[in-house]
Protein backbone atom coordinates (compact mmCIF):
# COMPACT_ATOMS: atom_id res chain seq x y z
CA UNK A 1 0.00 0.00 0.00
CA UNK A 2 2.83 2.46 1.08
CA UNK A 3 4.38 1.95 -2.35
CA UNK A 4 1.28 2.00 -4.54
CA UNK A 5 1.13 5.49 -2.92
CA UNK A 6 4.34 5.92 -3.73
CA UNK A 7 4.24 5.47 -7.22
CA UNK A 8 1.19 7.85 -7.66
CA UNK A 9 3.04 10.50 -5.40
CA UNK A 10 5.21 10.46 -8.41
CA UNK A 11 2.70 10.60 -10.58
CA UNK A 12 1.62 13.80 -8.96
CA UNK A 13 4.98 15.65 -8.89
CA UNK A 14 5.79 14.66 -12.78
CA UNK A 15 2.32 16.35 -13.55
CA UNK A 16 3.85 19.72 -11.19
CA UNK A 17 6.24 19.42 -13.65
CA UNK A 18 4.64 21.33 -16.18
CA UNK A 19 4.05 24.31 -14.47
CA UNK A 20 7.72 24.87 -14.40
CA UNK A 21 8.01 23.94 -17.98
CA UNK A 22 7.81 26.56 -20.36
CA UNK A 23 4.50 27.05 -20.88
CA UNK A 24 5.02 27.61 -25.11
CA UNK A 25 1.55 25.55 -25.81
CA UNK A 26 -0.94 24.99 -22.84
CA UNK A 27 -2.85 22.19 -22.41
CA UNK A 28 -2.53 18.73 -22.76
CA UNK A 29 0.20 18.52 -25.16
CA UNK A 30 2.26 20.88 -22.86
CA UNK A 31 1.74 18.03 -20.28
CA UNK A 32 3.10 15.36 -22.72
CA UNK A 33 6.07 17.91 -23.76
CA UNK A 34 7.01 17.99 -19.80
CA UNK A 35 6.47 14.35 -19.22
CA UNK A 36 8.76 13.50 -21.75
CA UNK A 37 11.76 16.38 -21.15
CA UNK A 38 11.56 14.82 -17.51
CA UNK A 39 12.19 11.16 -18.75
CA UNK A 40 14.27 11.80 -21.70
CA UNK A 41 11.78 10.31 -24.26
CA UNK A 42 10.18 11.28 -27.44
CA UNK A 43 6.96 13.38 -26.29
CA UNK A 44 5.25 10.57 -29.97
CA UNK A 45 5.91 7.77 -27.24
CA UNK A 46 4.14 9.79 -24.59
CA UNK A 47 1.65 10.55 -26.81
CA UNK A 48 0.77 6.75 -27.94
CA UNK A 49 0.76 5.71 -24.23
CA UNK A 50 -1.99 8.40 -23.49
CA UNK A 51 -4.20 7.64 -26.42
CA UNK A 52 -3.23 3.80 -27.11
CA UNK A 53 -4.67 2.34 -24.47
CA UNK A 54 -6.60 2.92 -21.29
CA UNK A 55 -3.47 4.17 -19.07
CA UNK A 56 -4.82 7.61 -17.52
CA UNK A 57 -2.50 10.77 -18.33
CA UNK A 58 -1.62 11.51 -14.72
CA UNK A 59 -0.38 7.30 -14.61
CA UNK A 60 1.86 8.12 -18.01
CA UNK A 61 5.24 9.03 -15.47
CA UNK A 62 4.49 6.24 -13.30
CA UNK A 63 4.43 4.08 -16.27
CA UNK A 64 7.71 5.55 -17.39
CA UNK A 65 9.08 5.15 -14.23
CA UNK A 66 8.55 1.57 -13.64
CA UNK A 67 9.79 0.70 -17.16
CA UNK A 68 13.09 2.49 -16.35
CA UNK A 69 13.91 1.26 -13.16
CA UNK A 70 12.78 -2.46 -14.13
CA UNK A 71 14.79 -2.62 -17.57
CA UNK A 72 11.76 -3.10 -19.85
CA UNK A 73 9.87 -1.48 -22.41
CA UNK A 74 6.86 1.52 -21.33
CA UNK A 75 4.29 -0.56 -23.47
CA UNK A 76 5.08 -3.85 -21.82
CA UNK A 77 3.93 -2.11 -18.31
CA UNK A 78 1.16 -0.31 -19.82
CA UNK A 79 -0.25 -3.29 -21.02
CA UNK A 80 0.00 -4.95 -17.54
CA UNK A 81 -1.37 -2.15 -16.48
CA UNK A 82 -4.40 -2.52 -18.52
CA UNK A 83 -5.16 -5.90 -18.05
CA UNK A 84 -6.02 -4.89 -14.63
CA UNK A 85 -2.60 -5.11 -12.52
CA UNK A 86 -2.10 -3.00 -9.65
CA UNK A 87 0.76 -0.89 -9.13
CA UNK A 88 1.93 -2.74 -6.31
CA UNK A 89 2.18 -5.93 -8.20
CA UNK A 90 3.73 -4.23 -10.63
CA UNK A 91 6.25 -2.77 -8.71
CA UNK A 92 7.08 -6.01 -6.96
CA UNK A 93 7.24 -7.43 -10.37
CA UNK A 94 10.54 -5.32 -11.98
CA UNK A 95 12.12 -4.97 -8.81
CA UNK A 96 10.99 -0.87 -7.98
CA UNK A 97 11.09 -0.89 -4.26
CA UNK A 98 10.04 1.51 -2.14
CA UNK A 99 13.28 2.65 -1.93
CA UNK A 100 13.53 3.61 -5.16
CA UNK A 101 11.20 6.71 -4.22
CA UNK A 102 13.63 8.25 -1.32
CA UNK A 103 14.44 11.45 -2.49
CA UNK A 104 17.52 12.95 -0.32
CA UNK A 105 17.36 16.26 1.65
CA UNK A 106 19.78 18.68 1.01
CA UNK A 107 18.63 20.47 4.57
CA UNK A 108 17.30 17.66 6.74
CA UNK A 109 15.44 20.34 8.69
CA UNK A 110 13.13 21.22 6.07
CA UNK A 111 11.52 17.23 6.73
CA UNK A 112 9.54 18.01 9.33
CA UNK A 113 8.30 15.95 11.78
CA UNK A 114 11.06 13.39 10.27
CA UNK A 115 14.16 15.51 10.51
CA UNK A 116 15.50 13.49 13.79
CA UNK A 117 15.49 10.15 11.48
CA UNK A 118 17.39 11.68 8.44
CA UNK A 119 19.98 13.17 11.48
CA UNK A 120 20.66 10.18 12.55
CA UNK A 121 20.61 7.75 9.20
CA UNK A 122 22.94 10.58 8.25
CA UNK A 123 25.30 10.29 11.06
CA UNK A 124 25.24 6.22 10.99
CA UNK A 125 25.29 5.32 7.48
CA UNK A 126 25.24 1.84 6.17
CA UNK A 127 28.58 0.54 4.45
CA UNK A 128 28.18 -2.06 1.29
CA UNK A 129 29.66 -4.94 3.42
CA UNK A 130 27.61 -4.44 6.34
CA UNK A 131 24.47 -4.68 4.91
CA UNK A 132 25.48 -7.73 2.85
CA UNK A 133 26.68 -9.30 5.59
CA UNK A 134 23.52 -8.57 8.04
CA UNK A 135 21.60 -10.03 5.11
CA UNK A 136 23.47 -13.25 4.87
CA UNK A 137 23.27 -13.20 8.55
CA UNK A 138 19.46 -13.15 8.50
CA UNK A 139 19.15 -16.54 6.58
CA UNK A 140 20.63 -18.40 9.40
CA UNK A 141 18.17 -17.66 11.85
CA UNK A 142 15.85 -20.73 10.74
CA UNK A 143 19.46 -22.82 10.00
CA UNK A 144 19.60 -24.43 13.45
CA UNK A 145 15.56 -25.63 13.29
CA UNK A 146 15.83 -26.76 9.33
CA UNK A 147 18.99 -28.43 10.08
CA UNK A 148 17.10 -29.89 13.25
CA UNK A 149 14.18 -31.38 11.38
CA UNK A 150 16.04 -32.59 8.58
CA UNK A 151 18.26 -34.80 10.97
CA UNK A 152 15.72 -35.90 13.07
CA UNK A 153 13.33 -36.83 10.08
CA UNK A 154 16.45 -38.95 8.96
CA UNK A 155 17.04 -40.52 12.27
CA UNK A 156 12.88 -41.46 13.17
CA UNK A 157 12.17 -42.81 9.75
CA UNK A 158 15.19 -43.93 8.18
CA UNK A 159 17.19 -45.00 11.32
CA UNK A 160 20.17 -42.63 9.97
CA UNK A 161 22.17 -41.82 13.05
CA UNK A 162 24.90 -38.97 13.29
CA UNK A 163 27.88 -40.76 14.92
CA UNK A 164 30.00 -37.52 14.81
CA UNK A 165 29.78 -34.59 17.48
CA UNK A 166 26.26 -32.66 16.52
CA UNK A 167 28.68 -29.67 16.68
CA UNK A 168 30.46 -30.80 13.71
CA UNK A 169 26.81 -30.90 11.94
CA UNK A 170 26.69 -27.42 12.83
CA UNK A 171 29.19 -26.09 12.07
CA UNK A 172 29.26 -27.68 8.23
CA UNK A 173 25.65 -26.54 7.84
CA UNK A 174 25.98 -22.89 9.25
CA UNK A 175 29.63 -22.62 6.40
CA UNK A 176 27.85 -23.93 3.83
CA UNK A 177 24.84 -21.61 4.34
CA UNK A 178 26.95 -19.04 4.39
CA UNK A 179 28.21 -20.13 1.15
CA UNK A 180 25.01 -20.11 -0.41
CA UNK A 181 23.94 -16.72 0.97
CA UNK A 182 27.34 -15.38 -0.61
CA UNK A 183 26.13 -17.11 -4.13
CA UNK A 184 22.46 -15.58 -3.67
CA UNK A 185 23.91 -12.28 -2.88
CA UNK A 186 26.27 -12.58 -6.24
CA UNK A 187 23.18 -13.23 -8.22
CA UNK A 188 20.79 -10.83 -7.05
CA UNK A 189 23.55 -8.08 -7.18
CA UNK A 190 24.25 -9.04 -10.72
CA UNK A 191 20.33 -8.88 -12.06
CA UNK A 192 17.75 -6.43 -12.16
CA UNK A 193 14.56 -8.19 -12.15
CA UNK A 194 13.13 -11.17 -10.14
CA UNK A 195 13.26 -13.35 -13.34
CA UNK A 196 16.54 -12.88 -14.45
CA UNK A 197 17.06 -13.95 -10.67
CA UNK A 198 15.30 -17.27 -11.30
CA UNK A 199 17.17 -17.51 -14.42
CA UNK A 200 20.93 -17.11 -12.77
CA UNK A 201 19.86 -19.66 -10.06
CA UNK A 202 18.38 -22.16 -12.48
CA UNK A 203 21.58 -21.99 -13.85
CA UNK A 204 23.82 -22.13 -11.24
CA UNK A 205 22.16 -24.97 -9.54
CA UNK A 206 21.31 -27.31 -11.93
CA UNK A 207 24.73 -28.63 -12.68
CA UNK A 208 25.26 -28.63 -8.66
CA UNK A 209 21.91 -30.60 -8.58
CA UNK A 210 22.81 -33.28 -11.25
CA UNK A 211 26.90 -33.58 -10.53
CA UNK A 212 27.23 -32.95 -6.99
CA UNK A 213 25.50 -36.35 -5.51
CA UNK A 214 22.60 -35.24 -3.99
CA UNK A 215 20.34 -37.75 -5.54
CA UNK A 216 23.05 -40.22 -7.22
CA UNK A 217 26.60 -41.06 -6.32
CA UNK A 218 29.28 -38.44 -8.51
CA UNK A 219 31.50 -41.63 -8.81
CA UNK A 220 28.66 -42.66 -11.52
CA UNK A 221 30.51 -40.24 -13.59
CA UNK A 222 33.91 -40.95 -15.37
CA UNK A 223 36.92 -40.52 -12.72
CA UNK A 224 38.43 -37.84 -15.01
CA UNK A 225 35.60 -35.14 -13.40
CA UNK A 226 35.79 -36.00 -9.94
CA UNK A 227 38.10 -33.27 -8.89
CA UNK A 228 36.03 -30.81 -10.92
CA UNK A 229 33.23 -32.26 -9.26
CA UNK A 230 34.66 -32.28 -6.12
CA UNK A 231 35.33 -28.56 -6.15
CA UNK A 232 31.68 -27.43 -6.73
CA UNK A 233 30.07 -26.39 -3.43
CA UNK A 234 27.12 -28.49 -3.28
CA UNK A 235 29.60 -31.30 -3.75
CA UNK A 236 31.76 -29.91 -0.68
CA UNK A 237 27.89 -30.00 1.54
CA UNK A 238 26.94 -32.96 0.32
CA UNK A 239 30.87 -35.15 1.35
CA UNK A 240 31.36 -32.94 4.73
CA UNK A 241 27.89 -34.27 6.08
CA UNK A 242 28.47 -37.32 4.98
CA UNK A 243 32.28 -37.50 6.46
CA UNK A 244 30.45 -35.93 10.04
CA UNK A 245 27.96 -38.39 9.77
CA UNK A 246 29.87 -41.59 9.55
CA UNK A 247 31.99 -39.81 12.64
CA UNK A 248 34.87 -38.85 11.29
CA UNK A 249 37.03 -36.06 13.02
CA UNK A 250 35.96 -32.63 11.67
CA UNK A 251 38.87 -31.17 10.66
CA UNK A 252 40.73 -34.29 9.21
CA UNK A 253 37.23 -35.62 7.80
CA UNK A 254 36.05 -32.92 6.64
CA UNK A 255 38.92 -29.54 6.66
CA UNK A 256 39.30 -29.87 2.07
CA UNK A 257 35.70 -29.52 1.92
CA UNK A 258 35.33 -26.65 4.23
CA UNK A 259 38.20 -25.02 2.61
CA UNK A 260 36.21 -25.01 -0.62
CA UNK A 261 32.83 -23.42 0.83
CA UNK A 262 35.25 -20.81 2.34
CA UNK A 263 36.96 -19.88 -1.02
CA UNK A 264 33.42 -19.65 -2.97
CA UNK A 265 32.00 -17.94 -0.15
CA UNK A 266 34.41 -15.01 0.11
CA UNK A 267 34.94 -14.76 -3.58
CA UNK A 268 30.93 -14.30 -4.43
CA UNK A 269 30.70 -12.13 -1.67
CA UNK A 270 33.55 -9.51 -2.76
CA UNK A 271 32.34 -9.79 -5.94
CA UNK A 272 28.50 -8.84 -4.57
CA UNK A 273 29.80 -6.45 -2.67
CA UNK A 274 31.94 -4.71 -5.66
CA UNK A 275 28.58 -5.15 -7.84
CA UNK A 276 26.08 -3.76 -5.37
CA UNK A 277 24.72 -0.67 -5.74
CA UNK A 278 22.07 1.17 -4.14
CA UNK A 279 19.01 1.63 -5.54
Amino acid sequence: MLLSRGLMVLATAASLATAAAPQAMPGELAYYRAVASYFQVPASEVAILAHGGDIAADEIPVVLFVARRGGVSAEAVAALRESGRGWTELAQRFGVGANALHIPLRDPTSAGVLSAAYQRFAATPMRRPHYLVSYALSRLLFLVLEVGAIVGFGWLIFDVAVRGPLLAVLVVAIVGGLTFAALGLLVAARSRTIESVSGWMNLLMLPMWLLSGSFFSYERFPEAFWPAIRLLPLTAVNDALRAVFRGEALVAGALPELLVLAVWGLVSFVIAVRRFRWQ
